[in-house]
């Protein structure tokens, strides 16, 4: 239905990027006026963090608070972990955004870069 890639200017572990991803994904569905149920990761400890409301006082606490945030509000999310393989659009478009000059949006339309797997999912 719709998907981005932007790109994150900031020194921090992959963890960290994950949460990020998964924060601004949120936002992004909010703006689109998509609601999901269920966000995926591939990044077990991350989904684990944000499920177990662990690790507030760290770092990187701000971001799951933010989380915390959206999940408390008008919608609820599930966040479950998948296998890499299971995720491979996603894993494309954080490839091609690390390449990118500008943030980059598609509404009902996707990159040429993870076509193969939205056409694959459509048949599978």
């Amino acid at each position: 239905m719709a998907c981005c890639s932007q790109r994150i200017e900031a020194n921090v572990n992959k963890k960290v990027a994950n949460l990020i991803a998964i924060k601004r994904g949120i936002l992004f569905g909010i703006d689109c006026g998509l609601y999901p149920h269920k966000i995926e990761s591939n990044d077990s400890d991350v989904v684990n963090w944000i499920n177990r409301v662990v690790y507030r006082d760290s770092d990187f606490g701000t971001i799951l608070l933010d989380i915390d945030d959206l999940r408390a509000g008008e919608f609820s999310y599930n966040f479950d972990s998948i296998s890499t393989q299971a995720n491979r659009s996603a894993l494309r478009l954080a490839k091609y955004a690390l390449d990118a000059v500008e943030d980059s949006y598609w509404m009902k339309e996707y990159p040429i870069c993870i076509g193969s797997f939205v056409e694959a999912e459509k048949t599978g």
